[in-house]
Order: structure tokens, then sequence, then C-alpha cells
């Protein structure tokens, strides 16, 4: 079981909404621009702004300012943790009380009520709700998961200033742990993992052993629960072969001795001793030998010709960061389903 930083609430809701408070408290201005501008599905870059020595011009005066701050939206957030809640009454009271004059939002920005739950799709009373000059906006957990991804595999312009730490990196995946292991995701289905393949890809074919295979990654890699195939990107697009994960080992030592081998044997899953004797062999060669860091991370899959998966073709590479630009699709890991992998030809139809 993967644990998650965060504190306990009694009340879930609160859990929940201030674990992700937390996180985007802890993350630089220019990546909470990054998760809101995706979020809201908002082209401009500039959600929140610090500006040094600003001009700004308003019906043709300039007034120049030392600096400026500057805030898009009030953004409210209300947070559901059960499905198919209907808090119309709710919301409605809400907008009333936005609406009053002594509770009404700064004149300068766009209000926007956030509703956050776990729903596949979004409640038909949503569509309802009438709400007058504030904006609504049904968020579910599944596209905080996948933002995240986004965020974190680089989707968007590739300028340095965008690149997160490995604090921010950390937050942002135990906060995807916490609502994977609270049961907010719908997306149970996305139970394939694709993972960039420069190497990897021909390191999976050289380690085929009588039907068996292997991806070899850093000990403790985080993966979410529940993934059961693997899918290689390369060269612009994901591969025809989506082999089934048969055993995941999460720190196995690989040094050349019966005590790593015994080891490997008992949690491989490979049914034949001498065949796990063998891809162990070719696992221990395939690796540089540092005896400093002799642990790994090992998914055992099907070798590529009995690789159940096979799809028609390569999904080819469609995706286009903020500004239009072609970019990776993956660059650190991603998941979808396996129903979706086997129809998409494209990656945006995954």
């Amino acid at each position: 079981m993967n644990h998650c930083v965060f504190s306990s609430y009694r009340q879930k809701e609160n859990f929940i909404t201030s674990s992700l408070m937390s996180v985007l408290g802890n993350l630089s201005l220019i990546q909470i621009n990054n998760f809101f501008s995706l979020l809201l599905e908002d082209d401009d870059d500039t959600i929140f702004s610090i500006k040094n020595q600003h001009t700004h011009i308003n019906d043709d005066a300039r007034i120049s300012f030392d600096a400026t701050i500057t805030m898009k939206y009030d953004i409210f957030l209300e947070t559901k943790v059960d499905r198919n809640v209907d808090a119309s009454d709710q919301l409605n009271n809400y907008i009333s009380r936005l609406s009053e004059e002594n509770c009404s939002p700064r004149k300068n920005t766009n209000a926007i009520i956030i509703y956050l739950t776990p729903d596949a799709n979004c409640p038909p009373w949503f569509f309802r709700i009438k709400s007058g000059d504030i904006s609504m906006k049904w968020i579910s957990f599944d596209m905080i998961y996948k933002t995240i991804n986004t965020i974190i595999d680089g989707t968007q312009d590739e300028n340095q200033m965008d690149i997160l730490s490995e604090r921010e990196i950390f937050l942002l995946r135990q906060f995807q742990m916490l609502i994977q292991n609270e049961n907010l995701l719908t997306s149970n289905e996305m139970n394939v993992l694709i993972i960039p393949a420069g190497t990897a890809w021909n390191k999976y074919i050289r380690l085929d052993t009588d039907g068996y295979s292997a991806y070899i990654c850093q000990e403790n890699r985080w993966f979410r629960d529940g993934i059961e195939h693997l899918a290689f990107y390369k060269n612009g697009a994901v591969l025809q072969s989506v082999p089934k994960i048969i055993a995941a080992m999460d720190s196995v030592s690989i040094e050349d001795t019966e005590d790593s081998f015994s080891k490997f044997n008992e949690h491989s899953k490979i049914d034949d001793v001498e065949i796990a004797r063998k891809l162990f062999k070719k696992i221990f060669e395939s690796e540089p030998s540092d005896p400093t860091d002799h642990r790994r991370k090992i998914l055992i899959l099907e070798g590529k010709h009995k690789c159940y998966v096979q799809l028609d073709g390569p999904i080819i590479n469609d995706t286009k960061s903020a500004s239009g630009r072609n970019t990776a699709f993956v660059q650190r890991q991603r998941y979808t389903s396996l129903e979706k992998i086997i129809k998409a030809k494209k990656t945006s139809e995954l």
C-alpha cells in the first residue's frame, strides 16, 4: 500500500480540500498558473501575475506603478467526495450570497465557482443552475489527476522557468496518491502505464526469455496502483506491443548471487525456475555494475512474441503545447485504459 504525507481530518471533504490547498501553497507562481490554466482550459497564462515597473493603461490614461500583483479570478471551491450528489440548492445559495453587494467579488476580477467531485461526468442538474455573472466550472478528480500528469510530464512550453523542483513533484505525486487511495478517481480502468522508451524498448526485446521480459527502472519508483499493462512511447508514437505486467518488485538486488536470485524468483511469478534464472542473468548483465547502487524496481512482462495485446498500428503523437508547438506525449509516465489504447489512432484519443 502506498502511503501519503497528508494529515487526516475527521471530515473527508475538509481533508481532501486542505491537502489540495497545501500542495498549491507550496508550488511556484508559474506552476500555479500552469495548474489553473490547464484545469480551467484558459489559454491565458497570466491568471496570477506579478509585474515590476508596470504601466497600466485605462481609457487612454497611463498610470505607472512600481509593481502590480493581479489575479484574473476569484476562485471559490466546493468539494464533494461522494458520487451523484445533488448540490444545486447549496450552489444556488452560494451564487445568491456572492451576488449580494456586501459579498461581491472584487470588481476587477471574474468570480468562478469550481465544483469538484469524483463523478465520471458533469451532473445534469449543474447545467440548469442560473449563475448570472458568476462563472461555474465542474471539475472531476480525474481532471486534476490528468492535469498533474501534464504539468509533471512537461507538455507545456519547454521553458527553463517551468521546471518543477523535486519537492513540487513529490507533493503533486502525493496528492495523486491521496485521491487514488481515497477512491476519488472514476478512471479505475486506467490500467495501462505508458513510459518513454528511448532505451527501454530495445532492452525489453533483448531481455525476452521464453515468453518473459522485464522493464527496469530506479528503485521504488512510484506507479499508481492497478496497472496491468505497459506501453512504450518511442519516436513520436506509442508502439504496437502492450505487454501484460506479470509481477512488480519495488526493490530488487541484481547482484550476481544465489541469494539475490532466490528473492527475485520468489516474487517474479515465473513458474519455471530455469526461465527465471535465465531472465535474472540477462537483467544482471544488462545493468551497469555499481556496488553502491545495485537495487532496482523491476516489472516482469510478457515477452513480445507472447504479448496478447497487439495494436493495429502505432498510435501517433499529436500533442501540442499551449502555444501550439509539437511536444512529447510522455516524458516520465502517463496512464490510459486498455479500451482506449486498443481503439486509439492518435495520442489525443488516449
